[in-house]
């Protein structure tokens, strides 16, 4: 994975296994967004493959990866702030194909804050709310993969908690949970296994409960 003559990901290899939270933790410049986005097809991939569910999805085309069911969830947000909440969720159900209950029921049940918040523009809210509704928004598709970029940053901690603490309970709905976190505590508290990433590199991988207590774990991202 290359931008130009700049190596992003070099020989990344990871497999995110289905009803369970897997992590990527590493500093800024590790490579932690390129995965996501060349999962996406938002950038392309020099080498190497990428498979959903067996099926090679390497350099797909981005709304091919969404219809597949596929979500990812934006470093920033990124939601359109001048249209009300409601209608931000609604963007993100737009494709949605799949039969069964509301979406929108099952969003409101994830984040019942939001339903006094459905008429305001999304721009308005805090920026706690704002990450709930661009979870909302991923989660209106029904992904079979949810992929979160930084999900907790700039969060004041008890709403870190609050949105940290769902995904797990995704997870067990049968989601696969990619999840791209600087704040290594939290990632290891929410996920089953954790990778990793230095300079696009994977350096370490197993289960956070083992990684937690790895001593170059523990020193370089817990500050222990």
């Amino acid at each position: 994975m290359r931008y130009g003559r700049a190596l992003a990901l070099d020989g990344v290899s990871l497999t995110a296994r289905r009803g369970q939270v897997t992590a990527v933790i590493g500093a800024n410049g590790a490579g932690k967004s390129t995965l996501l986005k060349a999962i996406m097809g938002l950038v392309p991939v020099a080498e190497g493959s990428i498979r959903i569910r067996d099926e090679d999805r390497t350099n797909a085309e981005t709304r091919d990866v969404v219809a597949d069911g596929t979500a990812l969830v934006p470093e920033g947000r990124r939601l359109f702030g001048d249209l009300t909440v409601e209608e931000n969720l609604k963007v993100g159900g737009y494709r949605v194909r799949r039969s069964g209950g509301s979406a929108f029921d099952e969003v409101m049940a994830l984040f019942p804050e939001l339903e006094p918040k459905l008429r305001i523009r999304a721009g308005h809210l805090s920026g706690g709310q704002q990450q709930m509704v661009a979870i909302g928004r991923a989660m209106m598709s029904r992904p079979r993969i949810l992929m979160l970029d930084e999900p907790c940053a700039g969060l004041a901690p008890i709403v870190v908690q609050r949105i940290a603490g769902l995904f797990g309970q995704i997870a067990q709905s049968g989601t696969t949970v990619l999840l791209i976190e600087q704040n290594a505590t939290v990632a290891l508290d929410v996920s089953h296994h954790c990778c990793v990433l230095e300079t696009g590199k994977v350096v370490l991988a197993g289960r956070s409960d083992e990684l937690r207590n790895n001593d170059f774990v523990a020193h370089a991202y817990l500050g222990i």
